[in-house]
């Protein structure tokens, strides 16, 4: 359900991108920054819950969950494939503590009385694991 073409979706240029800036010199690793989506969450403006833009479906637990899962796996593929992704940064560890909109507000790792969310755990259970 992502989208797939890469002037839609980041993740899939990352490759193009780094080649370009390899080609022009650039000699080092990958940083990826604000990488996440939220757990859910209702829009003020039309008191129904946040949906995502490619399947409007309302966001839940479980599709953070999967969405953070999906992205341990894309970048894990893009390093496979050549790309040396060194860094991974988060978009939010704790709901609503970095948001600038109320779709942030739940897009955290950890609930906003830090209990861990499935999402969080997915990102606990790769930190355990080598690239």
């Amino acid at each position: 359900s992502y989208p797939s073409r890469k002037d839609y979706n980041a993740l899939l240029a990352t490759t193009d991108v780094y080649q370009a800036a390899k080609a022009n010199g650039y000699d080092r690793s990958v940083w990826m920054t604000e990488i996440g989506g939220p757990s859910g969450g209702i829009n003020s403006a039309t008191g129904s819950c946040f949906t995502n833009a490619y399947t409007g479906q309302c966001f839940t637990l479980d599709s953070q969950r999967q969405l953070f899962a999906d992205y341990i796996t894309g970048i894990a593929q893009i390093r496979a494939a050549g790309t040396p992704v060194e860094l991974i940064f988060w978009s939010s560890l704790v709901d609503g503590a970095s948001a600038t909109n109320a779709l942030e507000q739940t897009a955290g790792a950890y609930n906003a009385s830090w209990n861990i969310k499935p999402a969080g755990q997915v990102i606990l259970d790769q930190a355990t694991k080598p690239w």
